[in-house]
Order: C-alpha cells, then sequence, then structure tokens
C-alpha cells in the first residue's frame, strides 16, 4: 500500500517531465505559440497536451510574404470597385446623352418651375458638356410670369451629376433670355413650385438679359441688353440675388434711363430688395454735356397688389421731365444735383404711362410769364431788380400730385425761400382741360418794400407781415397763356394809394440812407432775416452749387 509520501513524489516527478517538455518545446520552436494543458490518463498518470494556437513569431521573410500578399488583395478590391463605378458612370453618360433623356424629364422640369407647358429643344450632353438650343416656359394666368425663354445654354456638369437624378455645375452660362411679364396682372403672384429640383447650379450667368412688362408697344417698362449673373448667398438657396450691369430701361411714353447696375433680391414670399440706377440724356451742345441721374427703388411681397410706387431719387433732371412739360410756361427748375438726396419721390408704372408724384427736392426755381412779377419788379428799387429777372429760388421742396388728368404743385411755406431775397408759396393746378389755377404768394424782405413812401410801409399790393411783405395773387387761365388777378389787385390798390403819402421816385430816393433809417427804426442794425427755410443749414445760400460733375453717381448696396 503507497503512503502519501510516494503519491506527492510521483506528482512531483510528473510535473517536472512537463517542464522538461515545454522547455525543450520553446527552444526548438520559439516563433509559435503553444496551447498546453494537463491530461489525466485512465491510469492515473498526468502527461501534457500541447495543441498549436497561432503562430507570433515570424521570420523576416515571412513577414514580406504576407505584406505583399495583403498589399496585392487591396489593389485588386480597390480596382475591382474603379471598375464597377467607371462601369457605371459610362452608362449614365450614355444614358444622359442625347435629347431623350432631357425630353423625357421635361415634365419634372415642368413641376420643378411652377409651369404651365415647357418646351425644350436640342439638348443633350456630350461627355461632360451640357449644352440646349433653348428652353421655353409659359406660366399660369395668374402669374406675374408669362413667359420665360432661354437660348443657348451650356454647362460643364460636375461628375456627381451622373450619380443623382440632377444636372449640376458650377455654371450655368446662358447666351440670352427674355423675360416676359403679364400687365394685366393685379398681384405679385409667383410660381407654385414642386418636385424635385432637376438642376443645381452655384451661378448662372447671362450675356443678354431682357425683361418687359407687357409685350412690344403696350409693355410698361422694358429693359434690354443687360450682363446678368444670378447666385445664391446663401447655403439654403432659398434666396437668390440678380445683378446686372449696363443695360437700357425703356419706360413707356417717358424716357430711355441708361442703367449703369440694378439688382435685385427674391425670396419665395416677395421682391424684397429692387434697385435701379443709371442716367437720362438731357438736351445740351458738344461743349457743355448735361449729365444726370436717376435710382429706383421698390419691395414687394407675394399676394401685394402691383401698382405700388416705386421709390425714386433724380438728380440734376428738368423738373418738367416729372410733370410733362405741363408746368414749363410758367415754372421750371432742375431737381437736386446731390445724388446723396433722400428718395422722397414717387413713380407708379401705369398702361398711360409713369405717373410722378411725393416730395421733389429742386434747384435754381424760376417763376415767369405772370403780371404779378411785373408789378412787383416796379416797386423794387432798379439796382436791385436783377437778380429778379426773373424770380428765383435757388433751392427748395415741392410735393407734386396727379389724380387723372389733374396735376398740382405745392409750393409749402418756408420750403421755397431764398434768405434775403425770395420766398414762393401757394398751390398751382392744372386741370384736364390744361386750365391754370390756384394761388401764388411772392415774398420780398421788407426792407425792399418800404423804401418808396415816406410813412415806411409797402405798396398797398403788399401785405405787410413783419420781417417779409407778400404779393398773395390767384392763378387763371391756361397752362400756356398763364395769367393771375394782378389787374384786380391793382384796381384795389389805386384807391388805397390815395390816402397815403405820395409815392417817391427811385430816381430821387438814396434807398441806402432810408433802409439805414428803417433799420433804426425797427431796432435793428440790419436787415432782418426771413425766417428760415431750406437753405438755412450752414452753407452760405448764394454760393454757387456744385454741378455734382466730379463725383460720380453711386448705386446703390443691397443689401
Amino acid at each position: 500500500m503507497s503512503t502519501n509520501d510516494d503519491k506527492y513524489d510521483e506528482e512531483e516527478e510528473n510535473l517536472t517531465q512537463v517542464r522538461s517538455i515545454i522547455r525543450q518545446i520553446n527552444e526548438e520552436k520559439p516563433a509559435q505559440a503553444k496551447k498546453r494543458e494537463v491530461v489525466v490518463r485512465p491510469d492515473g498518470t498526468k502527461v501534457i497536451r500541447v495543441t498549436k494556437k497561432r503562430r507570433v513569431l515570424m521570420t523576416e521573410r515571412e513577414i514580406r510574404h504576407r505584406g505583399r500578399k495583403r498589399f496585392a488583395v487591396c489593389i485588386a478590391f480597390i480596382f475591382l470597385v474603379l471598375c464597377v463605378l467607371s462601369a457605371f458612370f459610362f452608362y449614365r453618360m450614355a444614358a444622359m446623352s442625347g435629347d431623350a433623356y432631357l425630353q423625357s424629364r421635361v415634365e419634372e422640369i415642368r413641376k420643378a418651375w411652377g409651369a404651365e407647358s415647357v418646351r425644350v429643344v436640342g439638348s443633350g450632353i456630350s461627355g461632360i458638356t451640357l449644352h440646349v438650343s433653348s428652353i421655353v416656359a409659359e406660366f399660369p394666368d395668374d402669374c406675374l410670369l408669362e413667359q420665360v425663354e432661354l437660348n443657348d445654354l451650356s454647362a460643364e456638369l460636375s461628375a456627381e451629376s451622373f450619380f443623382r437624378e440632377e444636372v449640376q455645375a458650377s455654371v450655368l452660362k446662358i447666351k440670352r433670355a427674355n423675360i416676359i411679364l403679364r400687365s394685366e396682372a393685379e398681384k405679385m403672384n409667383m410660381p407654385t413650385l414642386s418636385g424635385k429640383a432637376l438642376w443645381k447650379f452655384e451661378r448662372m450667368e447671362c450675356a443678354d438679359l431682357s425683361v418687359s412688362w407687357g409685350r412690344g408697344e403696350f409693355a410698361r417698362l422694358m429693359f434690354r441688353n443687360s450682363a446678368a449673373h444670378l447666385y445664391y448667398p446663401q447655403k439654403g438657396r432659398e434666396n437668390c440675388v440678380v445683378s446686372c450691369k449696363k443695360g437700357t430701361l425703356i419706360v413707356k411714353d417717358w424716357q430711355t434711363i441708361y442703367v449703369s447696375d440694378a439688382k435685385a433680391h427674391l425670396s419665395p414670399v416677395a421682391l424684397e430688395d429692387l434697385s435701379i440706377s443709371g442716367s437720362v440724356e438731357l438736351p445740351g451742345d458738344d461743349t457743355q454735356p448735361q449729365r444726370s441721374s436717376l435710382v429706383l427703388r421698390h419691395r414687394i411681397a407675394n399676394g401685394e397688389p402691383l401698382n405700388d410706387a416705386f421709390r425714386m431719387r433724380a438728380v440734376n433732371m428738368p423738373f418738367a421731365s416729372f410733370t410733362d412739360g405741363r408746368f414749363e410756361k410758367f415754372f421750371t427748375a432742375r431737381t437736386s444735383n446731390r445724388p446723396d438726396s433722400e428718395l422722397t419721390s414717387r413713380v407708379k408704372f401705369t398702361d398711360d404711362g409713369p405717373v410722378f408724384f411725393g416730395d421733389f427736392e429742386l434747384e435754381r426755381i424760376m417763376v415767369t410769364s405772370l403780371p404779378a412779377i411785373t408789378a412787383m419788379l416796379e416797386h423794387i428799387e432798379p439796382r436791385k431788380r436783377r437778380q429778379y429777372l426773373p424770380p428765383t429760388v435757388e433751392r427748395g421742396v415741392v410735393k407734386l400730385s396727379a389724380e387723372g388728368e389733374e396735376m398740382s404743385i405745392e409750393l409749402p411755406d418756408n420750403k421755397v425761400v431764398t434768405r434775403d431775397t425770395l420766398s414762393l408759396k401757394g398751390k398751382i393746378t392744372i386741370g384736364a382741360d390744361n386750365s391754370l389755377s390756384g394761388t401764388l404768394a411772392y415774398g420780398l424782405p421788407g426792407i425792399l418794400t418800404r423804401a418808396e413812401y415816406t410813412d415806411g410801409a409797402p405798396d398797398p399790393i403788399f401785405e405787410n407781415r413783419g420781417e417779409w411783405t407778400w404779393l398773395p395773387t390767384a392763378l387763371k387761365g391756361f397752362a400756356n397763356q398763364p395769367n393771375d388777378n394782378m389787374d384786380e389787385i391793382e384796381a384795389l390798390a389805386v384807391e388805397a394809394r390815395k390816402s397815403r403819402p405820395a409815392r417817391l421816385s427811385f430816381d430821387t430816393l438814396d434807398v441806402d440812407k432810408l433802409s439805414g433809417k428803417l433799420n433804426q427804426e425797427q431796432g435793428t442794425d440790419a436787415a432782418p432775416e426771413p425766417k428760415k427755410g431750406l437753405d438755412d443749414v450752414g452753407a452760405d445760400p448764394f454760393a454757387e452749387p456744385s454741378n455734382g460733375l466730379d463725383n460720380p453717381f453711386e448705386p446703390l448696396s443691397p443689401f
């Protein structure tokens, strides 16, 4: 019978054998890792079972061989992928080439544009180049857009175009585009877009853009021959900007505006901002060319009426340009030569031509051909009459209004005045039958009208109102034969002069001495100043106004 000591000795011997075997294996094949476990045999002896787990150490040759094998596999995989992609790419190119592809997508294009019909002519893709001879889209009757015609379109397509169902390119070039807006449209109704956009361009360039509000001779506005480009200022592509250089804007029954630049901000819900800057040719000679400029701005939301007025600023233009010359026989002026003046004037474009109204900042406001002017001059010392030949106000603001065939000019108090010289106020109206009505009052510094009487009071034709004396008149006659009620005023003055001191002759008067005396009686050392008007802005009102020619007109920024 064996003892415990014998059993322990036997196990120790077996363990020693195991350790010896493991050591031998590691010495012979150090590059291989083994899985070792102790197994008890049926007879009670223990042995080591060794199984190969994996190779953990390789020779340098084996490492190079495995690397080449993996590289070859990767190259083969990449080649396979490229072959598949190339095959698909050329398949899509073949499928999209020719006229058939775009013709098959006309219905989708129509939905994406919100058009009633779309016609595509001469379309095709050659290689990666898209070319379309023309696209004509017609829009529903309730839409402001009537027709859009695009001619000679081309673009270099991106590779993505052939993997997706949309035409993509950085730039779409359009040789000529013609857009017609419905003149009979009453509201700003834009097309209703639906479906997926099949065209996606970062920018569109048009060498010759024309936009017409109406057709042919019935068009209210025609914008022609402008170089334009469209871009998206934001990634969302919901808003776009159309910028134009050069071109002409033909206004029905008015003048041609030579556009320097124009810009429009468009959103799905509104024409956010439209600005047009340009010039108008004025009569003149080669030695003294006339320059002018005009700015139009407008904003209108989708669904709003189209008859809203544009804001306008006119620089160095005859006032008669905005009144159809109806006041020109007796009232002339030019718009301010300051390009930074406010856009306070307004214009509506109608089927009968433009209608102008609002406040106009004017220069060289002259009144002529009225009997009151001659009567007024008779009561001014001869040496000072020259500044009233004709009566002229250097700067002023008048309000123009038109209602049907009737047109009026309002001269507000203290708005049409040259300090110490002349002030005008009143309202002048020309009716549908060209009849003239309204009032016009001439204001003169009191010091000029109180020198011919020893009592220091002005002649009875004037109304004495402190610093100023006024000659108020009522207008009558017709625009081409203007008249006033000066004969009635003179008849009343004759009776009033009978109770006055004898009128002194200017030939016998020392006007300067008399003026000094009158000033002392008023308690002043100098002639009183009238109420401040437009000229009282710190500058010399008698300084020669700048013609603005050295400062080119700066177009408006958008936004």
